[in-house]
């Protein structure tokens, strides 16, 4: 009977073996067909790829075939190079991919020579553009040829696209399919496996009754001890009284490197040998310490646990005596474990400390040399606009200039004060991302500033077709503010509707009271357009710097940088206030709403509520009677601007470094020195110094480094007045204005 029994238990088990086996062939197999499938739609949008690179390619070559076309520069001709190097490349990889698809090489085999015809006809007007001019190649790209060979091209791929599709779907459905199939097949196999193995299962269950019974009390107590010290993560030895080995886990034996059988009866020193990190000298035997002390103690701080093979482990822990009934130290039990994890950790908390410390050193030489090159860049940007500003000043203010021109000329005013705020703008991104906005506060009436905005956009507003209407419901316009970086909160959201808002639209601006959350008072500006709208998703992402609402094609329609919200928001959270924006969505227009706290009731001086600022585009016309000496590098500056203090009554002198304008101060002396900071043979600072070291005379600085820490050098060198450039005539007057009065 019990022969019987295993000959079923093993036949049971044979056959649920070959199940098992004939199952995983099965799986297999599916596994070839599914990854068969995979590489074939892998090469289908391989392929696809290709066709869509090879159009792209052939459109970026069209594309700077024209810009050469139209400009003649060589610059745009790189992507048509680029496209005449790569096509080739691109034609033969299509080659290898389709080689399996007669179909898809009968198309390309049609589709090669007419994307060759249309790189022969792109270098032919590039050489009709060489031979006869721009004229004669735009009229060969009037003749649609190009353009017909190009829908051509495009007819082609998209069929060679759409077979590709295709055949990505119909393999799509073997996949799937194959997928099916795999899984019914190895659960119908795995059902009957485990049924069977059940069955087998019961039946040795019962063959195996007896001898477990039989067993039982020796296995309950050897499991007792055993789960005991598996339970024990860390290596356990105990030893008798003479420090000889009696007993130790699995963990310990991997350690030592001594299987339980072998340090059984060994001497502990020879199985446990434990050496000193820093001294490699060995360790004194925890079983002497723990008998000579007779209770537990700690291993010493780093001790390394040599193997017996050499290996070394960095460990911890203690040892503890054991006990009879009576209490006497019948023998040692050490437990240690492997701290090589915390010993890893510990160097790459340090090795990351020092990495840490490095990146924010590395994060401040950055931050310092990101400072500079903005610094240079501004300075770089705004020199060479100075002389433009400076030449269409004059001719605005010269009554012989033709009214046919003056519109030009405003326009070339305009945008080039619209870069130099531009450059303001990068700069203030900067000292935003840096947290460093300064502000100059003061007690301003708020309705002069806002009404001052408003009267210098009436030209752009008038242009764009936007009617602007101003509503003052606020009884208290006094706060303390930057006047400077309020009117450029302003400008920001005016130009913003204006950019926003079609022609024929509104602009409303609501100037209330508000009280805010806490109970302080505050006054509230809300900018409420006709325009486009802003949807529900962008209403955060517009205050982000580089950011604007919409799609992408919003944003090539509109242009712009997207740092005038951004800055706006920095600008009002420094004064303690806020700016957001609500919209009911596309075409149903915004309302930006600013909201700046009150300062505490203080006495102020009530003049100063109506005193509006500086409008540098209508200087004073009175002559000047200064003696003064200007120093730049730049010719065209230089010249002029001489010409133009000439002409305001100044007697001037020039000079183009340092060296020319000490000797001119040493032959005269001047009232005004209007010096540039960047000096070919030293800076302005330096010889504002040397000229304030032998006469009286005030200075005026012009420099394209316009941070605080530029302006508060200049004042610190001696100069009474720091002018960022570009410069226009206007403002340098107002400027020598104020020193003539001083002087």
């Amino acid at each position: 009977m019990k022969i019987a029994l295993r000959k079923l238990v093993s036949a049971g088990y044979l056959l649920v073996s070959v199940i098992l086996v004939v199952n995983i062939v099965v799986t297999i197999e599916n596994i070839r067909t599914l990854d068969g499938n995979e590489r074939l739609l892998l090469r289908c949008r391989q392929v696809q790829n290709r066709l869509e690179r090879t159009l792209s390619t052939l459109k970026d070559a069209e594309t700077g075939q024209r810009g050469y076309l139209l400009t003649g520069e060589a610059e745009y001709l790189k992507p048509y190079l680029g496209a005449v190097e790569g096509i080739e490349g691109n034609l033969m990889e299509l080659d290898r991919m389709i080689s399996i698809d007669p179909k898809m090489l009968d198309a390309l085999s049609v589709l090669k020579p007419v994307i060759r015809e249309k790189l022969a006809e792109l270098r032919d007007a590039i050489m009709v553009r060489d031979r006869e001019g721009m004229n004669a190649a735009i009229a060969t790209i009037r003749s649609n040829k190009d353009e017909i060979t190009m829908d051509r091209i495009r007819n082609l791929v998209t069929i060679m696209l759409d077979r590709e599709a295709r055949l990505f779907n119909e393999r799509s459905e073997v996949m799937r399919a194959a997928v099916k199939r795999t899984i019914y097949t190895f659960s119908l196999v795995s059902i009957l496996a485990l049924g069977l193995l059940i069955v087998t299962w019961r039946i040795n269950i019962n063959h195996n009754a007896e001898l477990d019974r039989a067993s039982e009390a020796i296995r309950l107590s050897e499991a007792w001890l055993s789960t005991t010290l598996a339970s024990i993560g860390d290596g356990v030895i105990a030893t008798d009284p003479q420090g000889r080995v009696r007993f130790l886990n699995g963990i310990a034996a991997s350690l030592t490197g001594w299987p339980r059988e072998q340090a059984v009866g060994k001497p502990l020193d020879q199985v446990f040998r434990i050496i000193n990190e820093s001294t490699r000298e060995p360790d004194e035997s925890p079983v002497d310490r723990v008998i000579h002390v007779g209770r537990i103690v700690g291993l010493a701080n780093h001790t390394i646990l040599v193997s017996r093979d050499g290996s070394e482990t960095p460990i911890d822990d203690s040892a503890a005596p054991i006990r009879d009934e009576t209490g006497a130290v019948t023998g040692v039990v050490l437990i240690f474990r492997d701290v090589i994890e915390r010993k890893n950790a510990e160097r790459e908390r340090e090795r990351l400390l020092a990495l840490e410390q490095a990146a924010r050193a590395e994060a401040e030489r950055a931050g310092r040399a990101k400072d500079y090159f903005l610094a240079v860049l501004s300075h770089e940007l705004r020199t060479p606009l100075t002389p433009v500003l400076l030449t269409a000043s004059a001719l605005l203010e010269d009554p012989q200039t033709p009214e046919s021109i003056r519109s030009a000329l405003e326009l070339i005013r305009r945008n080039v004060e619209a870069e130099a705020r531009l450059i303001d703008d990068l700069l203030d991104v900067g000292r935003i991302n840096r947290g460093i906005i300064h502000l100059r506060k003061c007690s301003i009436n708020i309705f002069d500033q806002l009404k001052y905005v408003v009267d210098s956009c009436h030209l752009d507003l008038a242009k764009g077709g936007l009617t602007c209407a101003i509503e003052l419901e606020s009884r208290r316009p006094v706060i303390e503010a930057d006047p400077a970086r309020i009117q450029q909160i302003f400008r920001n959201l005016i130009e913003n509707a204006l950019k926003f808002t079609p022609g024929g639209g509104s602009l409303l601006i609501r100037v209330r009271d508000e009280k805010l959350s806490d109970g302080a008072e505050a006054i509230a500006f809300d900018f409420i357009d006709s325009g486009i709208g802003i949807e529900p998703e962008y209403l955060e992402t517009i205050f982000a710097a580089f950011e604007q609402a919409g799609e992408r094609s919003l944003r090539r329609r509109f242009g712009g940088l997207g740092l005038g919200l951004a800055i706006s928001r920095a600008i009002a959270e420094a004064h303690g206030g806020s700016l957001v924006a609500a919209s009911e969505g596309r075409d149903r227009g915004s309302i930006f709403t600013l909201i700046l706290p009150r300062s505490k009731p203080h006495s102020i001086d009530p003049e100063a509520f109506d005193r509006l600022p500086h409008d540098n585009h209508h200087p004073d016309s009175a002559p000047i009677d200064l003696k003064i000496l200007v120093v730049d590098d730049d010719v065209s500056t230089l010249q002029v601007l001489s010409k133009y203090l000439r002409q305001r009554g100044c007697k001037v002198e020039t000079a183009s470094n340092i060296a020319q304008a000490l000797a001119a101060a040493s032959d005269q002396a001047f009232d005004c020195l209007i010096s540039d900071i960047g000096l070919p043979d030293g800076d302005g600072y330096e010889l504002m110094r040397a000229i304030r070291g032998r006469s009286n005379t005030l200075g005026i600085a012009l420099s394209g480094f316009g941070m605080e820490t530029d302006i508060a050098k200049s004042l610190h060198a001696g100069f009474v007045e720091h002018i960022t450039k570009p410069i226009d005539f206007p403002r340098l007057l107002a400027a020598i204005r104020r020193v003539a009065s001083e002087a």
